[in-house]
């Protein structure tokens, strides 16, 4: 890291310090409050899936900021991505989707996005409770089983993100990596796909 600054409970030279270093500086972590990291502190269920939120860059955080879009005519692609995740946020909020999540949370939004993105599942989330939603238990201990589903589950959501689109000219496949499908669009048509 470059930022070799810490918090006041992190010993210098300790075998966590540079994971802390870079952790604060790829904003992983914010600490527990008052300057403090809290080294012994069992990680519950909430922290868990904030710190795999922030890794992934809180891909929610502008979305859920910005002011609701009011979708038009002279909408673009772009306005009605930011409409649909609106929605999806705000349907999980109002039909309580996850009854012991508080809107505002610090973690709310990671507990969405990882519902969003498959990374909580039926079988690491805990029972189902069909009146009243799913109970994230938030505060729970994160017991090993259930961090390494929610490391395996953001594994495969970033292995579907950047899985290549198939195109098909009969009789072969062609694989593309989405990293190229934009300049291939620009080649075909001109333009760019966006």
């Amino acid at each position: 890291p470059a930022n070799t600054e810490t918090f006041s409970d992190v010993k210098a030279g300790s075998w966590y310090e540079t994971a802390v270093q870079w952790a604060v500086e790829e904003g992983v972590t914010k600490g527990t409050g008052g300057n403090k990291f809290s080294p012994n502190l069992t990680c519950d269920r909430a922290m868990c899936l904030t710190m795999l939120y922030r890794m992934q860059g809180s891909p929610l955080d502008e979305t859920a900021a910005a002011e609701p879009v009011e979708m038009t005519e002279d909408s673009t692609l772009e306005d009605l991505g930011v409409y649909l995740i609106q929605m999806m946020i705000e349907t999980i909020r109002s039909e309580k989707v996850f009854p012991d999540v508080e809107q505002g949370a610090y973690y709310e939004l990671a507990v969405i996005w990882a519902y969003m993105n498959q990374i909580l599942t039926e079988d690491n989330t805990g029972a189902v409770v069909e009146e009243t939603g799913w109970n994230i238990r938030p505060n729970d201990p994160c017991i090993r089983s259930e961090m390494i589903s929610f490391l395996y589950q953001t594994k495969l959501m970033e292995d579907r993100a950047s899985a290549p689109n198939l195109y098909e000219y009969d009789p072969i496949t062609i694989p593309i990596p989405q990293a190229y499908e934009n300049q291939l669009y620009k080649v075909i048509y001109g333009m760019p796909s966006e």
